[in-house]
């Protein structure tokens, strides 16, 4: 309890805990600052390496080779804040955005720039791994691609409210569609539907490969819009082509010379591809694809072969493989060779300078926090310190001031509670000291007034003639004086105690002679009072002290309890050695003392009974002195009492021989 209490514990807890704010607090600041900028980081260059990826792409999708490509760089690399090298599949530097361009020998690329092998899922990849941007020998002459968009212009004229016109006419030249050949097919567990078109919808690209809008619309319709196909094509939506068949959508599906050309091209590559498989049960004859039912599909509709590499794969997986393989054969002299890419932070530059404003907020909020926090830890730990501080102030004002009465309600456990556990006992000593001060001058006074007064009296009585000067007189005059030099030396005596002044000239002594002769000088006295007293010491009890302080002690004893023993009672007096130490006991069969007048019986001037203690002669002081004596020695000084019984006063003193 007083561990937990304790002012000490309570301050470094208070420390401890505002410290422990202040750090959870700081943490929280730099953790979240920290993942802040780190995910911002990894976000940010994550969105940039994808971005610098994806232009690179494009870029290898439209053009032959790498030439041309350092702008595409330098603006990425602008763009992006990031340092970007572009190398070939042996080493060789193609572009860098360094300041000194050269190719990390210890690095591993960041990725393999290769139109023809692309992650699938992204915007501009197939499902074969191929970007959409590669179009190769199906990109549309200028003029197929006027004509293409005149015409899907006019259906979106048509469709959005314009009277049907004429359909535009084309100079360019169409081959109609080739003859049917021979059909060889094998059954299979499920048909094929071999449906599509060369390339499939998407945007076309400038020469850092930026997709460009291709949409259009010539009524202003937000909905009826001309999507560009990679290749050039003009294209509209499915819905728009079945609603569109009245104002010629037809013709947006014939496929164009560059297209049929392309399409024979790949056809070729497929079947050179497929001779080496005799067990497939799947054959293009001419130009044309064959379903397993003998089905013919014109190559007319450019849309069938992209859709035949999504569906074939999932019946006939060689036939898939035929045509992906064909695909890149007929693409790879169009698009540039695969480049390896590294990309990492750029040079670093100096730091900006200052806090963002969100931090600065962070940490204002944060540091106004703990500072309140803090204020308030404070005062309530200063307000429990404070009060019980100033009550003690105040109390020991009024002590000061004469009010020994005043007193504080000190609190539970701890240094304060201790402090007011300590004021409230000085202030009852000081209080009793008072009380003994007081008590202590009136009973100085009283003893000295007595023999005083008695003495003046019988002095005034002879001066006016009325007593004779006689030896009666003499004597009595003197029992006076002795009576009052006896108070004035035990008021000595105890202002040496007081004062730490006492002087012992220790010697060795035989306790059991200093007995008899403290017995014999108070026999009289009990004969006279009509008490025995008896002496018990079975032998020579040797100590080394003070012959007159062990005179005086024994004295004292002795005399208080013949004093206070009615007669036919009994004063036994006792010493002996045992434990170490000399032991004296004065025991009585006298009035005894009360419970509560025990622990006053060694105050000064306290008698048992005041009425009888001037009759018998008693300083009051007698007691007080021997205490002093016996501590003095080292020594302890017992009571034992009962009313009606009797006292023992038990003496304990060291042997320091």
């Amino acid at each position: 309890m007083r561990r937990r209490h304790s002012l000490l514990v309570r301050l470094l807890v208070m420390c401890v805990a505002i410290a422990t704010c202040s750090i959870a607090a700081t943490a929280w600041i730099a953790s979240i600052s920290t993942s802040s900028a780190i995910q911002h980081r990894y976000t940010s260059n994550l969105s940039s390496d994808s971005l610098i990826l994806d232009r690179l792409v494009g870029f290898a999708a439209t053009h032959k080779t790498w030439a041309g490509v350092d702008p595409t760089v330098m603006s990425l690399a602008k763009r992006t804040g990031r340092e970007i090298t572009l190398a070939t599949s042996e080493g060789g530097l193609l572009a860098s955005s360094a300041v000194e361009p050269t190719v990390p020998t210890d690095g591993t690329p960041s990725a393999v720039v290769n139109p023809l092998a692309v992650a699938t899922g992204g915007d501009t990849s197939s499902s074969d791994g191929i970007d959409l941007r590669a179009v190769g020998p199906f990109e549309l002459t200028a003029g197929e691609k006027r004509y293409l968009r005149s015409v899907a212009e006019h259906v979106v004229s048509c469709l959005t409210g314009g009277q049907p016109s004429t359909l535009p006419t084309s100079k360019v030249s169409y081959a109609p569609p080739p003859a049917v050949g021979s059909v060889e097919s094998a059954p299979v567990e499920a048909p094929v539907s071999v449906t599509g078109g060369v390339g499939a919808s998407g945007a076309n690209s400038d020469a850092t490969g930026e997709p460009t809008s291709g949409t259009g619309s010539p009524s202003g319709s937000g909905e009826l819009q001309v999507s560009t196909l990679p290749n050039g094509r003009s294209a509209l939506s499915e819905d728009i082509m079945s609603k569109g068949s009245s104002c010629g959508s037809a013709a947006l599906r014939r496929a164009t010379a560059t297209e049929l050309r392309a399409s024979k091209q790949l056809v070729r590559l497929i079947n050179t591809c497929l001779s080496t498989k005799p067990d497939s049960p799947y054959v293009l004859v001419g130009s044309n694809a064959i379903d397993n039912k003998g089905g013919l599909i014109g190559l007319e509709d450019p849309s069938w072969l992209s859709d035949q590499i999504a569906t074939a794969a999932a019946v006939e997986p060689r036939l898939s493989e035929c045509v992906e393989t064909a695909r890149r054969e007929q693409l790879t002299p169009y698009v540039a060779p695969p480049a390896q890419l590294y990309i990492s932070d750029a040079a670093p530059t100096a730091a900006k300078a200052g806090i963002t404003r969100q931090g600065l907020w962070r940490i204002a909020l944060a540091a106004a926090a703990i500072l309140a926090l803090t204020i308030a830890v404070c005062a309530f730990a200063a307000t429990r310190l404070v009060r019980p501080l100033r009550a003690l102030t105040t109390a020991a004002g009024r002590v000061g001031a004469g009010d020994r009465s005043a007193r504080v309600r000190p609190p539970r456990g701890g240094e304060i509670g201790e402090l007011g556990v300590a004021f409230n006992r000085m202030a009852a000593e000081l209080g009793e000291a008072e009380t003994r001060r007081k008590d202590m001058v009136s009973d100085v006074a009283h003893e000295l007034r007595t023999p005083l007064g008695n003495i003046r009296g019988w002095l005034e009585a002879v001066q006016d003639g009325l007593a004779e000067p006689d030896p009666e007189l003499i004597a009595s005059l003197l029992e006076e004086s002795g009576l009052l030099q006896h108070v004035i030396e035990d008021l000595q005596d105890l202002a040496l105690a007081d004062a730490g002044k006492l002087v012992f000239h220790p010697e060795l002594v035989d306790v059991s002679a200093f007995v008899v002769q403290a017995v014999g000088a108070h026999r009289v006295e009990a004969a006279d009072r009509g008490v025995t007293i008896e002496i018990d010491c079975p032998a020579p009890v040797e100590i080394s002290t003070d012959p007159n302080r062990l005179h005086q002690i024994l004295n004292n004893l002795v005399s208080n309890a013949v004093r206070y023993t009615p007669a036919g009672g009994t004063v036994i007096v006792r010493a002996w050695v045992g434990a170490g130490a000399v032991r004296i006991e004065v025991s009585d069969t006298g009035v005894g003392i009360s419970a509560e007048d025990l622990p006053k019986v060694f105050s000064r001037f306290w008698r048992a009974e005041r009425s009888r203690g001037r009759a018998g002669g008693g300083s009051g002081l007698g007691l007080a002195i021997t205490r002093h004596l016996v501590e003095a020695q080292g020594g302890t000084i017992t009571v034992r009492s009962e009313v009606g019984v009797g006292s023992v006063f038990a003496v304990r003193l060291p042997d320091r021989a």
